[in-house]
């Protein structure tokens, strides 16, 4: 599955800013240290090698 390209880190925070701030108002924005402690774990800003290899892994336990 293909998704569309997010960029940078700095990119791809700069469009969750956007969105949260257009979905709950300025003051609900996190800091970028947070941001990237939320993202942490889901590799959005890792290597492209390391998500590819992710995101191809089965969804669940073999039998």
């Amino acid at each position: 599955m293909r998704t569309a390209r997010l960029g940078t880190a700095s990119y791809y925070f700069e469009r969750v800013s956007m969105t949260i701030k257009d979905r709950c108002g300025a003051k609900a924005v996190p800091e970028r240290p947070v941001l990237y402690w939320l993202e942490r774990g889901q590799h959005a800003t890792g290597r492209a090698r390391t998500r590819r290899s992710l995101a191809n892994l089965p969804e669940g336990v073999f039998d």
